[in-house]
């Protein structure tokens, strides 16, 4: 006497990558389809860089308005620094117009890699990975809106599989290792 029961599984693979985006922007074209292999270098999706340049743009001008403090400071400075020599200040005042100095060079050092950053990140408008894999499921579509936290899609190396099978419980005490089960496609 046989007895047989179906249950839903789902596959998954061992070595899979969930592809992030490193830019915000509306994914505006999607370029390869769901289970496609992708080779080294390929182009997966295309997301609009509206945003990215202007944020650039909006960080430029903050390094302008802090290349204008900076230059201030410096002057203050030179100037603290002629008084302290003529004894008309103390050295205390000398110190904090030394201090408002680096504080500056130091604020517009990090406007300048925050500008950097953005200006590469510009350049990202396209995804790629490297070397022969599967794109899983394209959870995105295009006109999605993509955050750094967006999951856009998975890349799977084939290669060995994982089958989750999900059996209710009140059949599970009728499970053990060792039992065949067969496969409708």
């Amino acid at each position: 006497m046989n007895d047989a029961t179906e249950y839903v599984a789902t596959l998954k693979s061992r070595d899979s990558a969930v592809i992030m985006p490193q830019v915000e922007g509306q994914v505006t074209r999607i370029l390869v389809h769901s289970g496609e292999s992708v080779g080294a270098g390929a182009a997966l999706m295309e997301i609009d860089p509206l945003k990215q340049q202007a944020t650039v743009k909006s960080q430029e001008s903050s390094r302008a308005a802090q290349q204008g403090h900076l230059n201030w400071t410096k002057q203050q400075y030179e100037r603290a620094q002629g008084l302290y020599s003529a004894g008309v200040v103390s050295r205390q005042d000398l110190d904090q117009a030394k201090s408002a100095l680096d504080a500056a060079q130091a604020q517009m050092e990090s406007l300048d890699a925050q500008v950097s950053e953005q200006q590469f990140n510009c350049t990202i408008t396209k995804w790629c990975r490297r070397g022969a894999e599967l794109l899983g499921m394209f959870p995105c579509a295009s006109a999605t809106a993509s955050t750094s936290t967006t999951q856009l899609t998975t890349v799977d190396k084939p290669g060995s599989l994982e089958a989750y099978v999900y059996v209710p419980i009140e059949h599970s005490a009728q499970l053990k290792m060792g039992l065949a089960c067969a496969s409708t496609g």
